[in-house]
């Protein structure tokens, strides 16, 4: 498998969510002594990631982290984390997020076939991942660019902290997915949303209530 690229879902990554039904990602005891934490300096969130893999520089703005597992210098599996902003999502629980994901799944489909014609959902619904509801999608769709073409397995999770949209994609060939799977889930639940001072206020706030 060449170099998984990026570029042609750009537009996408942050529309679609992935995952496992009746799975969840919510913290789980790890082995750290094999990963590498990334703490981002701009949005409240923390993840490991093996040693072995290799961070790289996104080509996309909204794309907060990246890192790709290598096999004989061929790019086999990738990790990323995209972050996105809306003002409309502000006032929106978890739970709400994770029904309208829901209702909406056709439409995120739609979208992901303008981009993967022959996208194929395997699997969607509801999860948890850093102790709140999240929705998850994984699906099959081949890649091209030029004269290459790479079918990939794509699991996708969404979470909705103060407005943003927390998207974990994880990309491999179909073939080798079990293989990888429980390094994805790995580092899936390492994933942690910190407490912010707006939350940390609002929760006092709460307690103080009679």
């Amino acid at each position: 498998m060449r170099q998984i690229n990026n570029s042609g879902c750009r537009a996408l990554v942050f529309l679609i969510m992935f995952c496992f039904a009746s799975h969840s990602f919510a913290h789980q005891p790890t082995q750290q002594s094999n990963l590498i934490i990334y703490r981002d300096q701009q949005f409240p969130f923390t993840v490991y990631y093996p040693k072995t893999w290799i961070r790289v520089d996104p080509t996309n703005p909204t794309t907060r982290f990246k890192a790709e597992s290598s096999d004989n210098g061929d790019v086999v599996a990738d990790f990323n984390v995209v972050v996105s902003y809306n003002q409309k999502l502000e006032s929106m629980s978890p739970s709400e997020f994770v029904e309208s994901s829901s209702k909406n799944s056709q439409s995120l489909m739609q979208a992901m076939r303008r981009v993967f014609p022959d996208a194929r959902l395997i699997n969607e619904g509801k999860t948890y991942i850093s102790n709140r509801q999240a929705y998850y999608r994984l699906t099959e769709a081949t890649y091209r660019y030029l004269d290459t073409e790479m079918p990939m397995s794509i699991l996708q999770i969404n979470a909705l902290f103060e407005g943003n949209t927390y998207t974990l994609t994880f990309r491999c060939p179909p073939e080798r997915y079990e293989e990888f799977l429980p390094t994805f889930e790995t580092i899936a639940a390492t994933f942690t949303i910190r407490p912010t001072e707006k939350t940390i206020h609002q929760n006092r706030n709460q307690g103080r209530r009679p």
